[in-house]
């Protein structure tokens, strides 16, 4: 017997050796141990370095890993390794059972993996206290354009919104802004699928993308962030956080009390604007008084390259006064003591008159004479010796700010940024500001000397907003980031490139009929075309629910002694979507650790709830407390509670699976010798 065992042994592996060697490759065992090898390792790495250090909710392991191109060819390798190594074994016998059954259970739960990920669902719903909500969203972002007929209306809006035909691009961006890819690792992260270029082109429509922000905040523009420390500091570095930080925004409304004016600790105060024309900059960097300004204050105009210094003291009202050669003439209309400003008038052969009014304390609203080209500044002393008719008209708080020094900060039409420091009765100093972060001594000479450092400056050729790139924050709240894609759309030949921002959660595009609802110009942007325009928004996807949930209260408890959250739970009802909705179940207690299922009744899918997140407290003077508090006495406050609801059509499949790979283990360990 013991000469015919490898004999024996032989001719029961010579069929599957005359198998061609792919088939034999794809079913081997040397296959298997090296993609278990490789799947251990991925799933090690995703689960212990990936998340720990990325976190779950912002998605990342899944874009870079679980919905990869390479993890799912390395899924099919594996399973086809497993189908495979069962297939060659044909026919199968008695004692194959155990092992037949293992790799059945591994097929079984991977195709509950497969099907989950494809026809499952995992979403979240955002509920506000009182409120009821039927859409969950996810994180899945949408191009979704829309051709609907006619022009559009002024500043870019529809002239009549209503029912359109709709394109759905699925948008996949990532967790990361587009320019950080560079300095990330090649893997994972820049082997995922972005979609990048040419996203839909059809029917004369041509949509691209052109970069992407996972998450951005909006700033107004102009705008300038300083360091300020007292005293003269030359040949000292000052630091991010040293001294006093200083932010001054340019807006479109002229505000003296607004954004663009501050003072300091100091006393000193600080101005910034925006200049017009590099004459009016010109005109600002030469527009030092000559000697003592007088006792009324002494106006400096530019005009046609030439200045002029006139002493309101020396200007009689209707009285007209040549500005040098320039062939204009200047007319004083009025001195108004209490506002510290002077109104004037210039005069050119053959044409209106110009009116002009310039103020000491309030530069940044200077109106200038545009059209003849007259740009000005006036100056005022407030110690200075003047008569008691002229003191008595003047009013002592403004006489007190004007005191103070003043630094005008002006960005020129070269997008640098410039300064015109002065305090009464010292001389003016003026240049251009470093805004490479050097420092730079101002009122230099004064009690109220100052030490200025840029740290930030943002410069616009007008009042208007900036789409700033955030970086990764796995601590940010997904409700909380705000993405934006730099798209071009061409529609019949015209093209036109714009940053467009995700639609936040709860905002929707569309009404219960299928009509645009109005958005603000970030959220849609329309392109003409030839008889048609095309509306263009990016909205996430959204799961409509058979049911809606109603949040009654939101708990939330903190550690004694300290703001640390301990817990929060949500309270909820789930209602019927009728005419009349009525309860299906009250008084839902969901936390963190005891999900909730419930069974749509118009769907019959079973969904589980988990309570994710939440935001808040919202209070009044926010747009959150004000949109959806009715009664602010019973009501101080207003939390949002984030529910995650998971769907898994799978979920027996796996369950399934694990039984049939538990059985077939016990077959293969403990009854191997009992089967013939």
């Amino acid at each position: 017997m013991t000469p015919s065992h490898p004999e024996t042994f032989s001719a029961k592996r010579r069929p599957r050796r005359r198998l061609p060697w792919p088939i034999r490759f794809l079913a081997s065992l040397q296959l298997a141990v090296v993609l278990i090898a490789i799947y251990s390792v991925v799933l090690v790495w995703a689960t212990v370095f990936i998340e720990r250090h990325y976190g779950y909710e912002s998605r990342a392991v899944f874009f870079g890993i679980y919905d990869s191109w390479w993890f799912s060819l390395l899924n099919v390798l594996l399973g086809v390794n497993v189908l495979m190594s069962a297939l060659v074994r044909l026919p199968w016998k008695r004692r194959h059972l155990g092992f037949l059954l293992t790799h059945a259970g591994i097929l079984v739960v991977m195709g509950g993996f497969v099907v989950g990920r494809f026809w499952g669902i995992e979403s979240r719903l955002h509920l506000f206290e009182g409120n009821a909500e039927h859409r969950a969203l996810n994180d899945q972002l949408y191009l979704k354009l829309t051709v609907l007929p006619g022009e559009t209306g002024a500043g870019g809006a529809a002239a009549e919104p209503g029912p359109g035909e709709d394109a759905k691009i699925p948008f996949r961006g990532g967790p990361f802004n587009w320019d950080a890819y560079a300095e990330l690792p090649y893997v994972p992260w820049r082997l995922a699928r972005r979609d990048r270029g040419t996203v839909y082109r059809r029917d004369g429509i041509r949509l691209e993308v052109l970069d992407y922000y996972a998450h951005s905040r909006e700033i107004e523009v102009p705008r300038v962030r300083l360091r300020a420390m007292p005293g003269a500091r030359t040949g000292m570095s000052l630091g991010d956080t040293a001294g006093e930080a200083v932010e001054l925004v340019v807006r479109p409304t002229r505000d003296p009390h607004g954004p663009g004016r501050r003072e300091l600790a100091g006393g000193q105060r600080m101005v910034f604007w925006l200049a017009g024309s590099q004459e009016e900059m010109a005109a600002l960097l030469d527009s030092q008084p000559e000697g003592d300004v007088g006792p009324s204050g002494q106006v400096v105009l530019h005009a046609a390259g030439e200045k002029i210094c006139l002493p309101v003291h020396e200007l009689a009202p209707g009285a007209r006064q040549p500005l040098g050669d320039t062939g204009l003439v200047v007319e004083l209309v009025q001195f108004i003591p209490q506002l510290l400003a002077v109104q004037l008038e210039i005069h050119g052969e053959g044409a209106s008159p110009q009116r002009m009014l310039l103020l000491a304390d309030f530069p940044e609203l200077n109106r200038y004479d545009q059209r003849n080209g007259v740009y000005g500044t006036f100056y005022f002393d407030p110690d200075a010796e003047r008569p008691e008719e002229v003191q008595a008209r003047l009013d002592p708080r403004v006489l007190a700010n004007s005191r103070r020094g003043r630094i005008d900060l002006v960005q020129g039409p070269d997008q640098n940024l410039y300064y015109r420091a002065w305090r009464p009765p010292g001389p003016v100093g003026t240049g251009r500001l470093p805004s490479a972060g050097e420092p730079t001594v101002l009122l230099d000479g004064t009690p109220e000397v100052l030490t200025v450092r840029v740290a930030e400056f943002e410069p616009a050729d007008r009042p208007g907003t900036k789409l700033l790139p955030e970086s990764f924050n796995r601590s940010l709240n997904p409700g909380r980031r705000q993405p934006q894609v730099y798209v071009r759309l061409t529609v019949d030949g015209r093209s036109d490139e714009f940053w467009l921002a995700g639609l936040p959660y709860g905002m929707a595009d569309t009404d219960e009929r299928g009509r645009l609802v109005p958005l603000p110009r970030e959220f849609r942007r329309h392109v003409p075309g030839e008889g048609r325009r095309v509306a263009l928004t990016m909205p996430r996807g959204a799961v409509e629910l058979g049911f809606s949930v109603l949040l009654h209260r939101f708990d939330r408890k903190l550690d004694p002694g300290a703001d640390t959250v301990s817990h929060y739970a949500s309270t909820v009802d789930f209602l019927d979507r009728g005419l009349s909705p009525e309860p299906v179940l009250e008084d839902v207690l969901v936390t963190l650790n005891a999900p909730v299922d419930f069974t749509d009744p118009a769907t019959g899918r079973s969904y589980r709830f988990y309570q994710s997140s939440f935001d808040g407290p919202f209070r009044p003077g926010d747009p959150q407390y004000e949109q959806y508090v009715v009664d602010r006495e019973a009501q101080p406050q207003l939390f949002l509670s984030v529910l995650s609801l998971n769907y898994d059509p799978g979920r027996g499949l796996k369950y399934f699976g694990s039984m049939l790979m538990s059985v077939g283990f016990v077959l293969i360990f403990y009854m191997r010798k009992s089967l013939p």
